[in-house]
């Protein structure tokens, strides 16, 4: 389904593109707890999003707002935007 993820820091405006791959997150629907499909990034790539925004879970959030924001894909905060493609 999506194979990268464009991150933009706009402190200085630097872009990194990484792949992702699709995996399993629990995810509360209805009142029950169940596992679903949602971006992930691998150990390796998720540590080096990591160096590149301090501080910040961006798997958790993509994936917050891909399940809780009914498959959202772009995201544009104060500090940094991304975009899955």
């Amino acid at each position: 389904m999506f194979t990268t993820l464009t991150i933009t820091r706009h402190s200085d405006n630097q872009t990194i593109t990484v792949p992702v791959v699709m995996g399993v997150a629990p995810a509360e629907v209805g009142g029950q707890w169940i596992m679903v499909d949602v971006p992930c990034l691998e150990k390796d790539i998720d540590d080096a999003v990591s160096d590149f925004l301090p501080s910040t879970d961006i798997e958790q959030h993509m994936q917050f707002l891909y399940i809780d924001g009914n498959r959202i894909t772009s995201f544009d905060g104060d500090e940094y935007s991304y975009t899955l493609a």
